[in-house]
């Protein structure tokens, strides 16, 4: 496609122009990320935490000033993969089952075609992936694109699609589905190395969809991010029933019906005589690709019902009509850090490495010791014999050796 291509009526109805439709587009990804940040937020630090990344900076610097050891025993991606392993094992799958009264030929049918882009695609790991998201932060995605059979078919096939960064996707902030059914619009965010954006849309000026708060990280010296703009488009309808029960898309001409193509159309009629027809909307869902300014391509639109995207979100609680989400790791990191802690202490000791403060001294060792001298004097009077101590460098050690019976 041409890069910069300015195209002209291409835009839903309702807008004045370009500049409009561009500004409502930022309004709105601003909105989402908005109305999600805590969640998002929350859940990019338990990603960071989940590969490794879990002492606190500050705490972990001051350590390695001093010499010591700053242990990460994670076993997050153990529990992780005991979940997400199930997945892996029994496959999920998309089933298709006939309604009470439907056609059983029909459903096998479907049902076969199905698991046919399911296996050309490798569906299982594309859903792996998604719960793997889902387990650790608590929010993965999934999609589904049109993608041509080879190089030279002009035939498209169905591919189901990983989104690998989980991050990427802003959804509506008024979505209340799970997966995402409801959405009216969503975002897809995506990187392009900068010689790679100036060669494919050489007209296009760099620029960014986020607003002043938020600008990092969008365009680098050597990278420009792009977004995919899905937007659910409506369009008003008239619908017939014809006299073999089917349901098609018809023009009212002088009291006759045509379908789209102007063909003749025989409408069934009710009990009382009247043609069997009503108003409806079509939804279609439409791609606009653009960069926050500017449309880099032309739009094009699938006559689907839905947003090409699925949702995989984990435990979501609503407290007070705020939406929490989150994973399994969000409450097992303070459990990991304190066991961090203790190895890295451990260590410490068994590498002959000395304290700040000697245990003998310390607020616990104290304690201790008061009851320790105690034992010995109890053991040295009712048994007599001679007590020895040793200072090793981390506390103290007794030893009472008891008076030998002539």
């Amino acid at each position: 496609m041409d890069g910069g291509v300015k195209t002209k009526g291409a835009l839903p109805p309702g807008y004045e122009d370009e500049a409009e439709f561009l500004a409502e587009a930022r309004e709105r990804f601003q909105e989402g990320q908005d109305a999600d940040s805590l969640n998002r937020l929350a859940a990019e630090e338990d990603m960071r935490f989940f590969v490794g990344e879990q002492w606190d900076p500050t705490v972990k610097a001051t350590r390695e000033a001093l010499g010591r050891p700053c242990l990460m025993i994670n076993q997050l991606p153990q529990f992780v993969a005991q979940v997400t392993g199930d997945i892996r094992i029994n496959k999920p799958a998309i089933k298709v089952r006939p309604a009470e009264e439907g056609d059983e030929k029909v459903a096998k049918v479907r049902q076969g075609l199905i698991r046919a882009i399911e296996h050309d695609c490798n569906a299982s790991s594309v859903y792996a992936n998604a719960a793997q998201s889902q387990v650790a932060c608590g929010l993965g995605n999934f999609r589904i694109v049109l993608e041509y059979a080879s190089d030279s078919a002009f035939e498209q096939n169905i591919v189901i699609k990983a989104v690998p960064n989980a991050f990427a996707v802003v959804w509506d902030a008024m979505s209340v589905e799970p997966t995402g059914k409801d959405a009216r619009f969503c975002f897809i965010v995506d990187e392009l190395p900068r010689k790679e954006f100036e060669r494919r849309y050489p007209k296009a000026v760099p620029s960014d969809l986020v607003t002043d708060a938020d600008t990092g990280g969008w365009i680098g010296v050597d990278v420009v991010r792009i977004t995919e703009y899905w937007l659910m488009k409506e369009r008003e309808t008239l619908l017939a029933m014809t006299q073999d029960g089917k349901t098609v898309e018809v023009v009212e001409e002088g009291g006759a019906y045509a379908d789209t193509n102007g063909l003749p159309v025989e409408v069934a009629v009710n009990n009382r005589g009247e043609p069997m027809v009503r108003k409806s909307k079509v939804r279609s869902a439409c791609r606009y690709l653009i960069n926050g300014f500017e449309l880099l391509e032309k739009p094009y639109e699938l006559p689907i019902s839905r947003l090409p995207f699925f949702r995989v979100p984990g435990w979501e609680v609503n407290v007070k009509g705020v939406r929490h989400r989150f994973g399994l790791v969000r409450f097992a990191k303070d459990s990991a850090r304190m066991k961090n802690y203790w190895r890295s202490v451990s260590a410490e000791l068994l590498a002959g490495e000395p304290l700040e403060v000697p245990a003998w001294q310390s607020p616990y060792g104290a304690p201790l010791l008061r009851e320790v001298l105690a034992l010995a004097e109890e053991n040295r009077t009712l048994r007599g014999g001679n007590v020895s101590w040793t200072w090793p460098k981390f506390g103290f050690g007794l030893m009472v050796e008891p008076k030998k019976s002539l």
